[in-house]
């Protein structure tokens, strides 16, 4: 896609990404919606961690004509299980950006070895689960979380 750069954030990136989670319709599908101070806080977790581990951590921005668009962090949790959450700017949907960040996403984390990895989606975004299957071998309900999907995959 022309226009499209896929790069590592840096710390202007902050407020674009609370922007993302922030968009119309990033949260159609929770049961709350998270307030900003709590989006902030968290997108500023995501910035520590990428300085205090960096190997279990990996954060890419995408810029589209110069505008951050979306996001995609990946973060290692238990057992060596990476954790992926993809965010897309609503006003930056279904061009391809998502599937972009996503395979940006997995070229790396693939490159640091052997691991697991999941993600989760609610069972009405179609969208998402459309994008996810593509990088995800398997997937169920989520145990406990009705109305949710768990994707899984390893290499």
């Amino acid at each position: 896609m022309a226009g499209l750069l896929i790069r590592q954030p840096q710390c202007p990136d902050k407020k674009d990404i609370v922007a993302v989670y922030e968009s119309t319709a990033f949260f159609d599908y929770s049961p709350s919606r998270p307030d900003l101070k709590v989006i902030a806080a968290t997108v500023d977790s995501y910035f520590t961690e990428l300085v205090t581990a960096p190997a279990s951590t990996i954060l890419y921005v995408a810029n589209l004509d110069h505008r951050l668009a979306g996001f995609a962090i990946a973060r290692k949790g238990a057992r060596a299980t990476w954790e992926v959450q993809v965010g897309v700017h609503f006003d930056h949907r279904k061009q391809g950006i998502g599937h972009a960040l996503l395979g940006t996403l997995f070229e790396e984390m693939h490159r640091r070895g052997p691991a697991a990895c999941k993600a989760t989606v609610h069972a009405g975004n179609v969208a998402s689960i459309k994008m996810v299957t593509q990088f995800f071998r398997e997937y169920g309900e989520f145990p406990g979380l009705p109305g949710f999907l768990l994707f899984r995959t390893s290499w």
